[in-house]
């Protein structure tokens, strides 16, 4: 349209040699033009510059959490006998993934519980304990209110419990050369006592109490092992050696809490 525009133009107000002169001068330029942009349509150069204009750079904002059990921040681990996580998918579910107003107390009280320290959870806990009142008279099927009594149950525990009857000794055996052996083959030697000291409760310094005793029962020995801070929801191992009275006959082994200054042997 605009080729042919020129050449009315040239044709009209020129004279013959320079409009004709001129004319072509324009159709050259149209035509190479033409055949440049065909050339880049080809080769795709229009949509390449497009779509890299099209392209939406990536949203670096993480999502939040839709449940609201889940805190903001950083989280600390619970205790087995207080995380509750699971119970509350239950819960969650059981209200169609929105709960009601009565549960609020609860929810903020157990995300507290999930970001404070040690020291403050027990205060925290009474609360969240009463919290489940409210919860529960609004439940109606037996086997969800049993698992919230059963939560009230575990609050309770938890801040009535010191802290080192949630520790427990899972498994323990001395050894003699790497083989296992009774304490009345070991009498009067050193013996290697291995035990798996397991943590349901706050993470804690632990020592593992030895009370040998004789055949009739009486206590000819204890000693105290040290294990270090066990962490809360883990097993740590003791490893270490332990002389065996010449008279025990048997030994009992039990965890009890260290003291803040206890160091830990080199097993």
């Amino acid at each position: 349209m605009v080729t042919s525009s020129f050449v009315i133009v040239f044709q009209q107000t020129l004279p013959e040699a320079v409009a004709t002169t001129l004319s072509w001068v324009v159709i050259g330029v149209s035509a190479v033009s033409a055949m440049m942009g065909f050339v880049l349509e080809a080769l795709s150069y229009f949509d390449r510059d497009g779509g890299a204009e099209r392209t939406a750079p990536a949203d670096p904002t993480p999502t939040t959490s839709s449940r609201p059990w889940v805190p903001d921040g950083d989280v600390k681990p619970l205790p087995p006998l207080i995380n509750f996580d699971d119970e509350l998918e239950q819960l969650y579910d059981y209200f169609d993934g929105e709960f009601p107003s009565q549960a609020e107390t609860f929810l903020e009280g157990y995300k507290r519980m999930k970001t404070a320290d040690r020291g403050q959870r027990g205060t925290i806990a009474s609360d969240v304990r009463a919290g489940l009142n409210p919860i529960i008279v609004l439940v109606d099927d037996p086997e969800v209110e049993s698992m919230l009594s059963q939560m009230g149950e575990d609050l309770f525990a938890y801040v009535k419990t010191d802290g080192a009857e949630l520790v427990s000794v899972d498994r323990y055996a001395l050894y003699d050369d790497g083989k296992k052996a009774p304490v009345d083959e070991l009498q009067g030697r050193q013996a290697r006592i291995r035990a798996s000291v397991s943590n349901d409760g706050e993470s804690m310094k632990t020592d593992v109490l030895l009370r040998f005793t004789d055949g009739d029962g009486i206590e000819v020995k204890r000693t105290k092992l040290p294990v270090g801070e066990v962490p809360t929801a883990a097993t740590k191992e003791l490893n270490t050696q332990v002389y065996v009275p010449s008279v025990a006959s048997s030994v009992t082994v039990s965890p009890v809490p260290a003291a803040a200054s206890r160091e830990v042997l080199d097993m």
